[in-house]
C-alpha cells in the first residue's frame, strides 16, 4: 500500500510503457545548441544595430562577424586587432564618448582635423611612410585599403594584413594607445 498520488502516477508509467513507444521526439543536443546559437546572433545583431552610425566600424560593416577568434598568438596583439574590430580603441574620438578627452584634434598633424580611426589608418600626414607599407600590404593581396577590407580581409590574408596592421601600430607609437 503506497502513497495514492505516487500509486497513480506509478500507474501512468506503467501503462505508457506497456502502450508502446510515445510520439514525442526530443531534440538532439546538435539542435539544441543550435536553436541556441541562431537565438544569440540575432540578439547580438539587434544590439549591434543599436551602435552609433559614427562607430568607425559600423560604418564600414553591417553584420557582425560569424565567429569570435584569436587573430595574433601575442595576446596584445590580438587585443589590438579586436579593439580596431569592434571600434573600441584609444583612438581620440572613441574616447570622447567617454569623457577622457575634450579635444579630439590630431596632435600628429597640423591639418585640425579630429583624429579618428579613418585619419589614423587613412589621412594623417605624420604616417605617409607607414601607411606605404601598410598599402603594400593590401595591393599585394588584391585587397582595397578601405576600413572594412582591412579590418576584415580575405581569410587567405589576414595572417599578413593583420601583421602590416600591427607594424603600422608600431611604427606610428599607437601601440600602448589602442
Amino acid at each position: 500500500m503506497g502513497i495514492p498520488g505516487n500509486e497513480r502516477a506509478d500507474a501512468a508509467a506503467t501503462a505508457a510503457h506497456i502502450e508502446g513507444e510515445s510520439d514525442i521526439t526530443l531534440p538532439t543536443p546538435k539542435e539544441i545548441y543550435a536553436v541556441i546559437n541562431e537565438k544569440s546572433k540575432l540578439k547580438w545583431q539587434k544590439q549591434w544595430l543599436e551602435v552609433p552610425q559614427s562607430n568607425f566600424l559600423r560604418c564600414n560593416c553591417h553584420q557582425l562577424p560569424a565567429k569570435c577568434e584569436m587573430y595574433h598568438k601575442d595576446r596584445r596583439a590580438d587585443k589590438i586587432i579586436t579593439r580596431l574590430r569592434l571600434g573600441k580603441n584609444g583612438i581620440k574620438t572613441n574616447l570622447i564618448n567617454t569623457g577622457a578627452i575634450i579635444d579630439i584634434d590630431c596632435f600628429n598633424c597640423d591639418e585640425g582635423v579630429a583624429e579618428h580611426p579613418w585619419h589614423y589608418f587613412f589621412e594623417c600626414d605624420a604616417f605617409i611612410f607607414e601607411r606605404e607599407e601598410l598599402r603594400a600590404t593590401c595591393i599585394k593581396h588584391g585587397i582595397i585599403a578601405d576600413p572594412y577590407h582591412l579590418i576584415f580581409p580575405p581569410k587567405d590574408a589576414q595572417g599578413e594584413v593583420y601583421q602590416a596592421i600591427l607594424n603600422y601600430v608600431k611604427a606610428t607609437g599607437y601601440w600602448e594607445k589602442i
